[in-house]
């Protein structure tokens, strides 16, 4: 639980501590390197926001971007295409923070607000840097 709250508050310094204490609450997952993490087509029911770990996301083009500490996968998916567009696999250990309807239910209107545009965002410029490394929420700290 203090390696949740140290992530949180580093990660998401500028969130209210109400949206803080909710996604603490959530769910942590932990990955191997090379197991499966989202299945393409997979109904979405949750958010998962990457704690530790690199996960590779390929697009249907071909094109990779690595996913890192601080990313939100499955956004988009959740608030508007309700099925994954992407499978995902570990590379390394993974854990997650894992929030579902549960949590997001708890977040205030503005973080609910962010995590949407951010899935607009994620759709129109996710391969940015093809092959690089992006953290989602480096404009956050």
């Amino acid at each position: 639980q203090e390696r949740i709250s140290e992530f949180l508050e580093d990660t998401f310094r500028g969130f209210f501590q109400a949206d803080k204490d909710a996604l603490a609450s959530a769910s942590v997952q932990a990955f191997t390197a090379g197991e499966t993490m989202l299945w393409k087509g997979e109904d979405v029911e949750w958010v998962s926001i990457i704690m530790k770990g690199h996960v590779p996301i390929i697009d249907e083009f071909g094109c990779t971007v690595l996913k890192s500490s601080g990313s939100v996968l499955g956004a988009a998916e959740l608030f508007y295409l309700q099925k994954h567009c992407f499978g995902a696999k570990a590379i390394d250990d993974v854990i997650c923070l894992v929030a579902g309807k549960r949590v997001l239910k708890r977040l205030s209107p503005a973080v609910l607000q962010f995590l949407r545009k951010h899935a607009i965002m994620s759709l129109l410029v996710e391969h940015r840097d093809p092959g690089g490394e992006d953290s989602d929420l480096e404009f956050v700290r």
